[in-house]
Order: structure tokens, then C-alpha cells, then sequence
């Protein structure tokens, strides 16, 4: 099923752990997976020292920019950012 996060605050913590600001209850994910830091108008994501680590598009990345339609997947989760902005 298909589920909603927004990403307003400055930083977001995305991981499986409960300090996780947005919380992926899958076991490919680690407990602090990525980080998504919004500076000015640009969103971007880092990986969080990951076991399975992250790809935005098919690439995996220690950071990237993200933009409007881009795939984000950590571990086996499979993400879609859209800017609502």
C-alpha cells in the first residue's frame, strides 16, 4: 500500500529505529538509514552510514539532490518524492 510522509522540518530522520522521524517498518532498512535536510529550496538526502544503503534512480548515492518524480529506495523500500510546493 501506498503511504504519505511529509518533509517540512529542516532535517528528517528516515530509518526502522523509533527515533526515526519517519519510521520504515521493513528489516532491509536500517535504524538510522538516511537523513533528508531542507535548505532553502533544495531537499537532499544522505545516506546514514546504511547496511543496505540508498539509491535515488537506480544510483546509489552517499548524497543527492532530490527532484520532483525522483525514486528513492532503502534497502527494499521503494520511495517517490513529489514536491508539493
Amino acid at each position: 500500500g501506498e503511504e504519505a510522509f511529509g518533509l517540512t522540518a529542516d532535517v528528517t530522520h528516515v530509518g526502522r529505529g523509533i527515533a526515526a522521524d519517519v519510521r520504515l517498518d521493513d528489516h532491509t532498512v536500517s535504524a538510522r538509514h538516511a537523513i533528508v535536510v531542507l535548505r532553502g529550496e533544495k531537499l537532499r538526502i544522505l545516506d546514514d552510514r546504511s547496511t543496505n544503503g540508498t539509491s535515488v534512480n537506480g544510483r546509489r548515492v552517499d548524497e543527492a539532490e532530490l527532484r520532483d518524480g525522483d525514486v528513492v529506495v532503502l534497502g527494499r523500500v521503494v520511495l517517490t518524492y513529489r514536491d508539493l510546493r
